[in-house]
C-alpha cells in the first residue's frame, strides 16, 4: 500500500491497464496452447492408428498373396507333370522361376510320404506338419507359410509348401509406405519381429498394463504406444506401435515459445501505445500536481502550466495560478512578521540563556562545596572511627607492653624466656606506630611543621600501601638516601604518598608494578618518585589531573580530590611536583622538597635502672589489666600505690584523706568523668596534688590543654615502663625542688579558686 502511495496519477494509471492486459493475454496464451496441445494428441493417435492399419493391413496382404501362390502352383500341371515324372533339376528350377515370379521367398515340394524333393529355401518342419496359412516362430523370427496338396484327379502326388520370413526387409518391400514406426510384433508373448535395436526385458508388462492408447516408459524413453491383439488358429498374435515422446515435446515447447514471445511482443507494443496515450491525457494533471507540489514546499520557481487552453484544463489551471499569486503574497508577509517576532524572541532567549548560564554556575559552585562538605564529614568521620579504634586499641596494647617489660626486668639477663619478650615487645611498638599512623591519616594530630626524616615517613606509609595493595601489584622500594630531613608535616607526607600510590594501584588493577625511589640531587633536595606500569595519562586528561574534583572514575567511585590535596600539601611545603605520562608506558610523579639541614638532631635516650621511690600514688583507669600493670610496676619501684577503676571511688578515695597521695595518674577517657575532670575535682581539694594525664586517644585534651590546666605532665598510651616510671620521678622530683607542699590546707578543702583554669575554659572553645 506504501508502494502504491507514493504513485502518481499517470503510473496508477499506467499500472492498471497494464494488468488489466496482461491477464486476458496469459488467458489466451494457456488456451492456444492446451488447443495445440489437445491437437498434437489428436495427430499422435491418428498418426499410431495409420501405423496400425498398415501392419494389419500388410499381415493380411502377406497372408492372402502366400496363400493365393501356393494354391496356384498345386493346380498348375506343370509342377503336376514335373512331380509325378520326378525330374528334380527341372523341378528346382522351376521352384526357383515361381518363387521370383510370385514374390514368395521359400517353396518347397514334398512327396506324399514327406520326402522332400526341391526347395528354393529352408522352412521349419511345422510348415509341412500343418495344413493352411499360419504362423511358426523360429528363434528371434518368425515364418508365415501355408501347404497345399498337389493332385492329379482323384490320385495325391505330393505337397507344396510355401513360406515367408518376416523381416524388416520383407515388410519394408511389401509396405505401402517407405518408413513405419516403431513397433513390434509378438506371438504368444514372444518378439519375432520389431525395428527396436534392444527391446527391454519389461515390454510386455509394460504393454499389457497399458490401455489402448497410452504412454509408457522403455529402457528410460518414454512412448506413446497404441496396441491390437488377434487369435490365429490358437496363437495370440500382437503388434503394438510405439511413437518417442521427446522430440514431439521439443517440437510442442518451440511452438509454446514462438506462441509466447509473439504474445509479449504483442503486449509490449499495446503498452507503448497505451503509454503515450495515458501521457497525453493525463499530462495537464501531471503539471498540476507538480505546481501544487511546488507551491507546497514553498518554492519561489515559476509555475509551468499552460494558461492558453480552452478546455477544463485550462480553466483550472488559470485558477490554480491565481490561488498560487494570492497564496505567495500571503507567505511573504506572514515570513515578515515571523521574522521580527523571532528577532524580539532570540534577544529574550539570550538575556534567558544568560540567566540560565549564571545560575547553573552557581548550582555548580553549590555543588562543589556540598561535595566539599561531604568529603569533609567523611574525613571527620573517619577520623572519629580511627579514633575511637586507637583509643580501644592502646588500652589493650597497654597492659600486653607493661607486663611484657615487667617481665623483662625480673628474669636474668641470661634467662631463656628474655629473647621471647623482647620480641613481644618489638611487636607492641610496630602497633604503638601501626596506631600512630592511622591517627596521623585520620588527621588528629594538628598541622604543625617539624622536621622529619623523608625516609622514615615514606617507609611508615608504605606499610599501609602494601596492607591494601592487591596482591597481583608488586611494589618495589628504592630509598639512596636514608637521612634525608625535611621541614614538613608528617600527616600531610603520609596522606600525599598514600594518595600517589593509591592512584598508581587503581590505574594498574590487579596485576602491576609498583616503584617508590627516594633520593637527593646535585641542588641537596628530596625526590620522591612514584611510578606505575599502567596505562598512563592521555594528554587532553593530564592538563586537568590536579583540579579539584575532576575524576575518569564512574560515579560513586572517586571524590576527585586526592591529586588536588597532593598539589596543595606540595605547594604548602614550596616543593615541586612534575608528572611524566605516555599513554600505554606508565605514568611517574616526582615530587621535589627542600631539604633542612639539622647537623646536630636530638639523640633517643638511653635507660638503664628504672628511678623509684616511697611515695604514695593514687592510680584510675577503667581498664582493670591497666590497674594491674602500673600497680605491679610502681610498687617494683617502691611506690605504695592505691588503685580505682572509677572516678567517683577515686574522688571519694582523696576526700577521705586529703593529705595522704603525692601523685595521682589518671585515664583520661572515662564514662561518667574523664580524667581532667577527675584532676580538676581533686585539685579543689588539694591544688598542689601533682597530676599525669594519660590517654590512648582524646580530642578533649591534648598536651597543649594539659599544660594550659596546670597538669603535671602528659603521657600517651601505651607507653613503655621506663617512660612511665621516668615520668613519675621527674614529676616528684621537681615538685620536691620547687619546694611546693602537697599537702593542702583545711580552708581549701571547700573553697574553690575563681581564678583558677577550668576544664570548660581550656577546651570549651
Amino acid at each position: 500500500m506504501n508502494f502504491l502511495t507514493r504513485l502518481h496519477f499517470r503510473q496508477k494509471l499506467t499500472l492498471l491497464i497494464s494488468v488489466a492486459l496482461i491477464v486476458p493475454l496469459l488467458a489466451s496464451v494457456l488456451l492456444f496452447s492446451g488447443m495445440i496441445n489437445r491437437q498434437l494428441n489428436h495427430n499422435f493417435s491418428q498418426r499410431l492408428e495409420a501405423d496400425l492399419g498398415a501392419l494389419t493391413l500388410l499381415q493380411e496382404h502377406l497372408r492372402n498373396s502366400l496363400e493365393q501362390g501356393v494354391v496356384g502352383l498345386a493346380n498348375d500341371n506343370t509342377l503336376q507333370i514335373t512331380s509325378d515324372l520326378k525330374i528334380i533339376p527341372q523341378l528346382q528350377n522351376y521352384l526357383q522361376r515361381q518363387s521370383r515370379a510370385l514374390d514368395i521367398s521359400a517353396l518347397q515340394v514334398f512327396t506324399p510320404s514327406g520326402h522332400l524333393l526341391a526347395a528354393t529355401a529352408e522352412l521349419p518342419q511345422s510348415c509341412f506338419d500343418a495344413p493352411g496359412t499360419h504362423l511358426v516362430t523360429e528363434g528371434q523370427g518368425a515364418v508365415l507359410c501355408t501347404r497345399s496338396t498337389i493332385q492329379q484327379g482323384e490320385k495325391l502326388i505330393g505337397y507344396i509348401v510355401g513360406g515367408e520370413r518376416l523381416t524388416l526387409q520383407a515388410i519394408g518391400h511389401h509396405a505401402p509406405t517407405s518408413l513405419f514406426d516403431d513397433f513390434l510384433l509378438t506371438l504368444d508373448g514372444q518378439v519375432f519381429l520389431t525395428n527396436l535395436e534392444s527391446p527391454p526385458d519389461n515390454i510386455f508388462s509394460e504393454l499389457s498394463s497399458a490401455k489402448k492408447d497410452a504412454t509408457i516408459t522403455l529402457s528410460g524413453t518414454r512412448y506413446r504406444s497404441l496396441s491390437r491383439c488377434i487369435n490365429d488358429e490358437g496363437h495370440q498374435l500382437c503388434t503394438s506401435v510405439l511413437l518417442p515422446l521427446k522430440p514431439l515435446q521439443h517440437s510442442f515447447w518451440r511452438t509454446g515459445i514462438q506462441i509466447t514471445g509473439l504474445a509479449l511482443l504483442l503486449y509490449l507494443i499495446l503498452l507503448v501505445i497505451l503509454q503515450r496515450l495515458i501521457k497525453g491525457l493525463t499530462g495537464p494533471i501531471h503539471r498540476l500536481t507538480r505546481a501544487a507540489s511546488l507551491l507546497e514546499k514553498g518554492s519561489e520557481q515559476e509555475l509551468k502550466l499552460d494558461l492558453s487552453r480552452e478546455d477544463e484544463f485550462g480553466l483550472l489551471n488559470r485558477t490554480f495560478a491565481h490561488m498560487a499569486r494570492t497564496q505567495r503574497n500571503h507567505t511573504r508577509e506572514l515570513e515578515a512578521r515571523v521574522a521580527q517576532r523571532t528577532a524580539e524572541l532570540q534577544k529574550t532567549n539570550d538575556a534567558l540563556r544568560h540567566d540560565i548560564l549564571a545560575r547553573q554556575k552557581a548550582e555548580r559552585e553549590k555543588a562543589q562545596l556540598e561535595a566539599q562538605l561531604r568529603q569533609t564529614q567523611k574525613m571527620e568521620a573517619l577520623g572519629t572511627m580511627a579514633g575511637g579504634i586507637a583509643h580501644d586499641f592502646n588500652n589493650i596494647l597497654m597492659p600486653i607492653i607493661c607486663f611484657a617489660d615487667l617481665a623483662h626486668m625480673r628474669l636474668a639477663e641470661d634467662h631463656e624466656t628474655r629473647p621471647l619478650l623482647e620480641e613481644i615487645l618489638k611487636a607492641g611498638n610496630r602497633a604503638k606506630d601501626l596506631v600512630g599512623q592511622i591517627l596521623a591519616f585520620s588527621r588528629q594530630d594538628k598541622q604543625k611543621r617539624q622536621p622529619v626524616n623523608l625516609a622514615e615517613s615514606v617507609s611508615e606509609a608504605m606499610k599501609l600501601v602494601r596492607a591494601s595493595t592487591p596482591a597481583g601489584i608488586d611494589i618495589c622500594m628504592n630509598i639512596d638516601a636514608s637521612n634525608l630531613w625535611v621541614e614538613a608535616n608528617a600527616t600531610q607526607l603520609h596522606q600525599l604518598i598514600l594518595n600517589l600510590c593509591t592512584n598508581a594501584v587503581q590505574a594498574m588493577g590487579d596485576k602491576g608494578h609498583l616503584e617508590i625511589r627516594l633520593e637527593q640531587d646535585e641542588r641537596a633536595q628530596a625526590v620522591l618518585k612514584v611510578s606505575d606500569n599502567g596505562p598512563g595519562i592521555p594528554a587532553d586528561i593530564l592538563e586537568h589531573i590536579f583540579e579539584p574534583f575532576f575524576t575518569t572514575k564512574e560515579a560513586g567511585q572517586g571524590t576527585g580530590m586526592g591529586l588536588a590535596m597532593v598539589h596543595g600539601i606540595v605547594r604548602n611545603h614550596h616543593g615541586a611536583l612534575n608528572v611524566q605520562s605516555t599513554p600505554g608506558n606508565g605514568t611517574t610523579f616526582e615530587v621535589r622538597f627542600p631539604c633542612c639541614n639539622f647537623d646536630n638532631l636530638p639523640l633517643e635516650e638511653t635507660t638503664g635502672e628504672l628511678p623509684g621511690g616511697k611515695e604514695r600514688i593514687l592510680v584510675v583507669d577503667d581498664e582493670p589489666a591497666i590497674l594491674l600493670a602500673w600497680q605491679t610496676l610502681l610498687e617494683d619501684l617502691g611506690y605504695r600505690v592505691t588503685t580505682a577503676e572509677k572516678p567517683e571511688t577515686a574522688l571519694e578515695e582523696v576526700m577521705k584523706e586529703i593529705s595522704s597521695y603525692d601523685l595521682l595518674i589518671t585515664d583520661q577517657n572515662m564514662p561518667e568523668m574523664s580524667g581532667s575532670e577527675l584532676a580538676l575535682a581533686i585539685r579543689d581539694l588539694n591544688p598542689n596534688l601533682p597530676v599525669i594525664i594519660c590517654t590512648g586517644y582524646s580530642e578533649s585534651c591534648s598536651p597543649e590543654d594539659a599544660r594550659h590546666l596546670g597538669f603535671d605532665h602528659y603521657l600517651h598510651k601505651p607507653c613503655r615502663s621506663q617512660e612511665l616510671a621516668g615520668a613519675v620521678r621527674q614529676v616528684l622530683d621537681r615538685r620536691e625542688e620547687s619546694g611546693i607542699d602537697s599537702q593542702p590546707t583545711r580552708t581549701q578543702n571547700t573553697d574553690k579558686d575563681a581564678s583558677s583554669p577550668t576544664l570548660q575554659d581550656a577546651v570549651g572553645h
